[in-house]
């Protein structure tokens, strides 16, 4: 099984590949790979959001998918999920089999796609900018799509996040590991 990680706004980190090393899974980041060492999210945030954005980060990954020789398990994080969410509505070649998006908050502007394949949505409890309880029954009986509710916030699965729970995390890379490993 191939497994590939979609990475936040703050790319490829230390603590992210020590994750892909236990889940033995690749990483797709909107920096070509360069290691950005944002001081802070709202750095992180801007610097992608004025040189990258959703649209091209959506264009990086599905020509990273395209390169992909076997079926695929995505997982992605915070803006990987939204557009690993985006691309799961137009994988009509089957590239992928599974994806996990965790706390994709952009998905909520996309709430007229469907997965081609089960996706499973991790939901934060709170979110700043929009009611998540609202999202969750926005997409309640999407086809394809699992729904987890948890009580971390927006981050906890990024050690770079004020947001970051190790507990969390460690709990959720078990989960992840127990299926894929």
């Amino acid at each position: 099984m191939n497994l590939v990680l979609i990475t936040d706004i703050f790319g490829i980190t230390a603590h992210l590949l020590k994750i892909s090393k236990q889940l033995n899974a690749q990483i797709i980041d909107p920096y070509a790979g360069a290691l950005m060492h944002f001081s802070d999210e709202a750095t992180a945030y801007a610097y992608f959001s004025n040189n990258i954005g959703l649209d091209c980060y959506l264009d990086i990954v599905s020509e990273k998918f395209e390169q992909l020789d076997t079926v695929t398990v995505a997982i992605g994080f915070s803006v990987g999920a939204s557009v690993l969410w985006r691309y799961g509505a137009d994988d009509l070649r089957g590239k992928l089999q599974r994806g996990y998006c965790f706390y994709g908050s952009q998905i909520r502007n996309y709430l007229q796609l469907v997965p081609n394949y089960p996706l499973q949505l991790i939901l934060p409890k709170h979110e700043p900018h929009f009611s998540v309880a609202q999202l969750a029954a926005d997409l309640a009986g999407c086809e394809n799509l699992t729904i987890i509710k948890t009580e971390y916030l927006h981050g906890f699965m990024n050690q770079c996040s004020v947001n970051y729970d190790h507990q969390a995390c460690q709990k959720h890379l078990q989960l992840l590991k127990e299926k894929y490993n």
